[in-house]
């Protein structure tokens, strides 16, 4: 599954090549808690839908804090993860609960592991990846 929302991500980092680089950093940050935020989410969501929540309880952590007084770079629609509909329908179609367990968890560490990956990727592209390092190990 791709992730689209790192298109995204990659078009408003693009959009802003002219603008010192703290400023794509910040767009960076912000994308990246929000991307996980909108996977922790929706994976805590499939769960209580596909009955497993109380046995996968100790797969996901607390949500990242969002800064509410951090400005919004995008509507949040564009980050909400596209991929959880397929998620549901291949863990949803299994019907030995050990099994629908481990594939939850399995699918829930290749959807955050991707998210990673692909904005790591935007940092070193876009020349940021050493003040999204630096960012990120400050806050």
């Amino acid at each position: 599954m791709i992730d689209t929302r790192l298109q995204k991500i990659d078009e408003a980092l693009t959009a802003l090549d002219g603008e010192a680089l703290s400023g794509k950093a910040a767009l960076w940050l912000w994308a990246y808690r929000e991307m996980l935020h909108e996977t922790l989410t929706g994976m805590h969501q499939l769960a209580h839908l596909l009955g497993i929540a109380e046995q996968v309880a100790g797969c996901w952590r607390e949500p990242v804090d969002i800064d509410a007084s951090a400005r919004r770079f995008m509507a949040p629609a564009v980050l909400a993860d596209r991929r959880l509909p397929a998620v549901l329908g291949s863990v949803g179609d299994v019907i030995a609960p050990e099994t629908r367990i481990a594939l939850w968890r399995a699918e829930y560490a290749r959807l955050v592991a991707a998210t990673l990956q692909g904005m790591h990727a935007l940092a070193g592209k876009h020349r940021i990846a050493d003040r999204t390092a630096a960012d990120w190990l400050a806050g």
